[in-house]
């Protein structure tokens, strides 16, 4: 089967797309789909498409094969950045889904064309690459990002986030966010492995980038993060490699250099569970005496401002030393008179993060 024309995220489907049915019932036509024809025709779908017979495809549509074209798919995709990983029991070819946001079939279709385009790959480069067995990039890696719920929710947002050293040696970003849509950017890296500069920063305004990269901040224009469109937006990440720190006790004696909207904002320092902000100037806020409160599930509310912080910390130990990371959400929790969220100090909607110096 093959779909053509039409329209893909709003712009015109660059090449069709192809998908097979090896028995009655459903089965599906996408990007996923293409690539699994291209192992079963080992090579370009299109053109087995165009020229194959009806002995050829009995030939080629056998269990065993559709087995083998699954598993390449899979180890196709954890080259990709963020590593997208089917869903547990879903096969592309003939596992019903949505196309609606919150659907685990549609969630992996949307981080699959961020990844892609991070990779700087088209469809068919793909679809070649994957049944060839050749991995669509030099490596790969996963991360979590953190943003602000849509609305006044006070929940915060966590997205898979990946990157990846692409084959033609740039350096790929890609976040498919399910409440403001897909963010992908070529960057430059210094030998440390921290982004330096965009080559192509998309929707992206600027970068924080540190241990590697293995935790940073992106910042963009749309208002993502931010309770007016004037605030830039700002998603906060840390890498798979990191180890979560269950009790913010542990923190206590560090002291950070603390990040907001993508520049250095001051410093903060745990003692006794409190945590005492500095900014830059000088400037040292009351400390917040129950800290460990934000980093519960029902986070640290503010009835003042009406607002709710969460926190999560992290740790990498590498050559001996290890390092902290703290990366806390600020939500508005309820809009003001009239749905005015004005009426309130307009700077409950933050994000920041903390590297232990």
């Amino acid at each position: 089967m093959r779909v053509s024309d039409g329209q893909a995220n709003g712009t015109a489907l660059a090449a069709p797309l192809h998908s097979v049915a090896p028995a009655p019932g459903t089965t599906n036509i996408t990007p996923l789909t293409d690539l699994e024809v291209g192992v079963l025709a080992k090579g370009d779908p299109e053109t087995w498409f165009n020229g194959a017979k009806n002995g050829d495809l009995s030939g080629a549509i056998t269990s065993d094969n559709l087995t083998d074209a699954l598993a390449k798919l899979t180890t196709a995709l954890s080259t990709l950045p963020g590593k997208p990983a089917l869903p547990d029991n879903f096969n592309p070819l003939t596992s019903g889904f949505k196309a609606e946001k919150g659907d685990a079939g549609d969630n992996l279709l949307e981080s699959y064309g961020a990844a892609l385009t991070a990779a700087g790959l088209s469809q068919s480069d793909a679809a070649a690459k994957t049944a060839s067995g050749t991995a669509l990039t030099q490596a790969a890696y996963s991360a979590t990002a953190y943003t602000t719920g849509a609305s006044y929710t006070t929940d915060p947002v966590s997205i898979q986030m990946g990157s990846s050293v692409n084959l033609d040696g740039t350096f790929g970003i890609a976040i498919a966010d399910p409440n403001r849509g897909q963010y992908t950017a070529k960057a430059r890296i210094d030998a440390d492995g921290n982004v330096t500069s965009f080559t192509d920063a998309g929707k992206f305004t600027a970068i924080v980038s540190l241990l590697g990269n293995r935790v940073g901040q992106l910042c963009t224009a749309n208002g993502a993060g931010g309770v007016v469109a004037g605030q830039p937006g700002q998603y906060a990440y840390v890498s798979s490699d990191l180890t979560e720190v269950t009790d913010p006790n542990e923190l206590n004696g560090q002291k950070f250099s603390e990040y907001e909207d993508c520049t250095q904002s001051g410093t903060s320092v745990f003692a006794n569970g409190a945590v005492t902000f500095t900014d830059s100037d000088g400037s040292q806020d009351t400390p917040i005496r129950n800290i460990a409160q934000a980093f519960t599930a029902d986070g640290l509310a503010d009835t003042k401002d009406h607002s709710v912080e969460h926190a999560k910390a992290y740790r990498y130990t590498a050559n001996g030393v290890t390092k902290y990371v703290y990366i806390t959400v600020n939500s508005t929790a309820t809009p003001g008179t009239n749905d005015d969220p004005l009426v309130f100090d307009i700077d409950t909607k933050y994000i920041t993060i903390g590297l232990s110096q």
